[in-house]
């Protein structure tokens, strides 16, 4: 069932049919899209599998890689410089030679914040992205179109990355590998967290190189999430999938596993214990392009964005009554097949 034959069953319906429309569009919605509906479970298998490289964001042990300064992107993708030093003290259980901050406007579609080192902290074990309205609102009419990086928008939220900056932030890249990440969604409006994987390596570029999203999901509906592939042919390509949770849970009420596991020729999503998508070489998109797997190393990103995009039909964003919210990930980890 579409979602616009939904709205307008909902918009005709007298009120006392309302909840139960809405739960024949969420009941067919996570049969068309699952999540924990597959047959079978696919447990991970550790032995396996060897773990290469991990954060538990457990806080400061005292060495050099916490005590050391954080370190920010100003310009998304042009080096790093040590983060603003208001931001310091919040961003002291941040291991900072694996991850630098983003303190940038964001340059995605449709985005409509900041990037602020703000809205990056370590507390209780978890790495914490916050999304918020600023207060007082800055004067900025537009901060999209603004031609400086570090416009002044109403909203903000956080980001970081593993890319290498040499010395700056040793950081981390692996050509294939189970990625996996546990955490826990914001359910705010507009809310657009995301765990992905970009190209580390001289010369590689977007789409050409591709891009591995392992999670995100948008406009704040928590019930549901995406796995994409992006590569480039004859123009940005891409593929994937998404699930939908039970009718009684989302992604923003407890804690879940999300992991690709890459490996040559094939790409295969994870939510949990659940196998729920599958990309391979040999296949083709709805445009009739075969994927393109990629074969060079990859970094993480983790970061939540606020966009429209996604947002129910009639709703939009309204800064001056925005709810904070708050992006948790209890751990990243990284294996290498044995």
């Amino acid at each position: 069932m579409s979602r616009l034959l939904i709205a307008a069953l909902l918009a005709a319906a007298p009120a006392h049919a309302k909840v139960s429309l809405r739960r024949v569009g969420d009941w067919l919605s996570n049969v068309t899209h699952p999540c924990h509906f597959p047959p079978k479970k696919k447990r991970f298998d550790a032995s396996r599998w060897a773990l290469t490289w991990s954060d538990e964001f457990n806080g400061s042990d005292g060495n050099a890689c916490f005590t050391r300064p954080a370190m920010c992107q100003y310009i998304a993708s042009w080096g790093v410089r040590p983060c603003p030093e208001e931001t310091q003290a919040k961003l002291r259980g941040l291991d900072k030679c694996k991850w630098s901050v983003w303190h940038f406007k964001n340059y995605m579609a449709e985005a409509q914040h900041n990037f602020d080192a703000n809205d990056v902290s370590v507390e209780d074990g978890m790495l914490v992205l916050t999304s918020r309205a600023r207060t007082p609102a800055p004067a900025a009419k537009d901060c999209k179109t603004s031609p400086e990086w570090t416009a002044a928008c109403p909203l903000s939220a956080g980001g970081v990355e593993s890319r290498p900056y040499g010395a700056d932030v040793t950081g981390f890249a692996q050509q294939h590998g189970r990625f996996e990440v546990r955490a826990k969604l914001p359910r705010t409006p507009g809310s657009w967290p995301a765990h992905w994987l970009m190209p580390h390596g001289q010369g590689l570029k977007w789409p050409d190189d591709g891009e591995i999203d392992i999670m995100e999901s948008f406009g704040g509906q928590t019930r549901r999430v995406a796995f994409t592939l992006h590569w480039a042919d004859g123009g940005h390509q891409q593929d994937g999938v998404r699930c939908a949770l039970n009718l009684r849970r989302d992604f923003a009420d407890d804690f879940h596993v999300f992991a690709v596991e890459w490996e040559p020729g094939e790409i295969r999503w994870f939510v949990d214990e659940y196998q729920v998508g599958k990309l391979r070489a040999k296949d083709r998109n709805k445009h009739r392009k075969r994927v393109r797997i990629p074969a060079h190393p990859f970094y993480w990103l983790l970061n939540t964005s606020i966009s429209p995009m996604g947002m129910p039909p009639g709703e939009k964003l309204e800064p001056a009554r925005f709810p904070t919210g708050k992006h948790y990930i209890d751990y990243v980890r990284v294996y290498r097949r044995k």
